[in-house]
């Protein structure tokens, strides 16, 4: 699909389940897209998003299970809950340096995830008590967390089985239940001096 038209604002579910859409490349005036908006585009593999778009919304490319490639835009600020979980072919992922949020289980069950390379300028990895951020991507091998992010929330990593390498930022003092609970790999681990908490 490729959407041209200024006016297309694509709200909740507007293309949910659209099973044989392979790609989208929307056009550079569209500045919001709904939630859930391709949740379930089971053959959906590539995306280009517009400059202008600052958010992914709640759901809006869960279980899009073939997305291998999506472009994001400079300027984006938020990946909301379930954004791209359970996308399982997706390999990589360039996060842009204007990002600040995680939303919760945004890459959850990302299984084929190898490398994420998390912003310096971002703050939130989920929520506090509840993130699960990266729960379950069993192919990430190593992360590294931004000095912004003070708390890495529960179940942030859980059951990462590949992951071997962590490196904690500075700002970070808490470490939430289960943040990195069944890492079996895990080998080398550096944590900062002003950690409070460790759950």
């Amino acid at each position: 699909i490729y959407a041209e038209a200024e006016s297309m604002q694509p709200w909740h579910h507007a293309f949910n389940n659209c099973s044989k859409l392979l790609s989208v490349a929307l056009a550079d005036s569209l500045v919001n897209l709904g939630e859930y908006a391709f949740q379930g585009c089971h053959s959906l593999e590539e995306v280009v998003l517009p400059p202008k778009q600052r958010s992914i919304p709640r759901g809006c490319f869960e279980n899009c299970r073939s997305l291998v490639s999506i472009t994001l835009p400079e300027g984006l600020t938020h990946i909301g809950e379930n954004g791209f979980s359970n996308c399982y072919l997706l390999e990589g992922i360039q996060l842009p340096d204007s990002l600040l949020q995680l939303g919760r289980r945004a890459f959850s069950n990302c299984a084929s995830l190898k490398v994420v390379e998390l912003p310096e300028n971002l703050t939130t990895i989920g929520n506090d008590w509840d993130s699960w951020v990266f729960e379950r991507c069993v192919s990430l091998t190593s992360v590294r967390i931004p000095d912004g992010v003070s708390v890495i929330g529960d179940g942030a990593f859980y059951g990462c089985r590949d992951l071997a390498e962590i490196k904690v930022g500075k700002g970070t003092r808490y470490i939430r239940n289960r943040a990195f609970y069944g890492n079996a790999s895990l080998k080398d681990i550096e944590l900062p001096e002003g950690l409070v908490e460790i759950g």
